[in-house]
């Protein structure tokens, strides 16, 4: 029984080097396709995220349009609230991009109510005094945080993914 100890440790030491290997390319396996997954979902995020704030410059134009001119459209929620939820959920690190945005919203969205509220007071007076430079010049900020929150998103999907 001794005398055939010495022929049978090849054949464990393959059995057990077979189970390693088997084990290890599991490991690996789930470790590659996890990380894989991990990416397409911040990649799709991303997409979800930028979207959402294109959404919200188109958005903002058209609240411009219904609350200053009294054009006829339904009011919409901000979809500046959804790009918020996933930039909480997926993006923490882009927090300061979405809260420029804000600051640059605060006088745009005074100067809609002054002047609709200034159109329904009296509309020909209005009509003599408004200046849409002026909102042009409230709007510049608003972009510049915009394009600077999507090139934010672009450098943080890049740094987190194979891209």
């Amino acid at each position: 029984m001794i005398t055939e100890l010495p022929k049978i440790i090849p054949v464990l030491v393959g059995g057990l080097l077979a189970i390693g290997g088997g084990v290890a390319a599991q490991v690996v396996t789930h470790w590659l396709s996890a990380r894989l997954e991990r990416e397409k979902l911040i990649r799709q995020k991303a997409e979800e995220f930028i979207s959402a704030l294109y959404d919200h410059r188109d958005w903002l134009s058209d609240q411009n349009s219904r609350l200053v001119f009294g054009t006829e459209s339904p009011e919409m929620p901000s979809p500046l609230d959804r790009a918020s939820a996933i930039q909480e959920l997926y993006f923490p690190d882009l927090s300061s991009a979405l809260a420029k945005i804000n600051r640059a919203l605060v006088p745009i969205i005074q100067f809609q109510y002054e002047n609709a509220k200034a159109r329904l007071e009296d509309k020909a007076k209005w009509v003599e005094t408004y200046d849409s430079e002026e909102f042009n010049v409230l709007y510049q900020p608003y972009l510049e945080a915009f394009h600077e929150a999507v090139e934010a998103v672009v450098q943080s999907v890049k740094l987190r993914t194979r891209i």
